[in-house]
């Protein structure tokens, strides 16, 4: 694929396929190397994003930058979402949280065949109130010591 090509694959399956679960039928090889090495089937990928979802039905995901080397695609992304329905046994806390992530695709084909992923998820946690955000780790440290 040329580098738009991978680009524009890309950009629909980080940006658009969250809230269209349909379009990584045409996106995603039946089954893919996710992050940490483990082989997943498609319908893997759609469960994990409908459990994005169920909590943060307005996430909205903006690629930032994307470079591309052969089949491998680099993309560096942010995500802004409310956290407006229970989510992982979180009730909703109707507060906001962006973080920033990275992705690294592989694609053959015409499919990406292997995704890594990197997200800050403690970032995210701290903004919705689940767990402390750094400068309160830091404050809570100091009276603990």
């Amino acid at each position: 694929m040329s580098f738009e090509e991978s680009k524009a694959l890309v950009h629909r399956f980080i940006e658009k396929s969250w809230h269209n679960l349909d379009l990584l039928d045409e996106i995603l090889a039946d089954e893919i190397v996710f992050t940490g090495g483990e082989r997943v089937n498609r319908d893997a990928i759609k469960q994990s994003f409908a459990w994005l979802n169920c909590g943060f039905p307005d996430v909205r995901t903006t690629i930032e930058w994307i470079v591309t080397q052969g089949d491998d695609v680099v993309a560096g992304w942010r995500s802004k979402a409310t956290h407006t329905q229970e989510w992982d046994g979180i009730p909703p806390t109707q507060k906001k949280a962006e973080w920033i992530g990275f992705s690294k695709i592989r694609i053959v084909d015409g499919k990406i065949v292997e995704w890594w992923q990197l997200w800050d998820a403690f970032t995210a946690m701290a903004q919705i109130g689940f767990i402390p955000n750094w400068v309160e780790m830091i404050e809570q440290a100091k009276h603990k010591a």
